[in-house]
């Protein structure tokens, strides 16, 4: 079984707000099939059915995908998303957002344990003015 972490960034991507909705699809598919390393082992024909698009479309979508994209926030390989692998594609940032994700969550989780630490501290000090002195 696999999966991608969808970041919220890629709302704002030239994939997301430049594209027609079959790219999108096609795109959206392609992390969903992608392995860890970010290759997308199919065949046009078994990617566009499981993106439920024409072939047509899907030749399309990796057309655009391997060409430049100048509006690309990466400019790694000129903004291209995807290069052809034997038996695929390797999706380009596939494993820089992943790491990506990671490190969030990492830093989120920190931050965390630091609340709770920080309101564990306090309840303790308060436990301790209310009590009486001991002599």
């Amino acid at each position: 079984m696999s999966f991608f972490k969808c970041h919220n960034l890629m709302l704002q991507s030239s994939v997301w707000t430049v594209e027609n909705s079959e790219t999108r699809i096609v795109w959206i598919t392609m992390l969903m099939l992608a392995d860890r390393n970010g290759e997308v082992m199919a065949s046009i024909p078994g990617l566009a059915s499981t993106a439920k698009v024409s072939i047509e479309a899907c030749v399309e979508a990796l057309e655009r995908f391997q060409q430049p994209d100048k509006w690309s926030r990466s400019k790694v390989l000129d903004g291209r998303r995807i290069v052809p692998i034997d038996g695929g594609w390797e999706i380009v940032n596939y494993k820089f957002y992943r790491e990506l994700m990671s490190e969030n969550q990492k830093a989120e989780a920190s931050a965390e344990r630091s609340r709770r630490y920080r309101a564990r501290k306090k309840i303790g000090q308060n436990a301790d003015e209310s009590q009486e002195p001991p002599f």
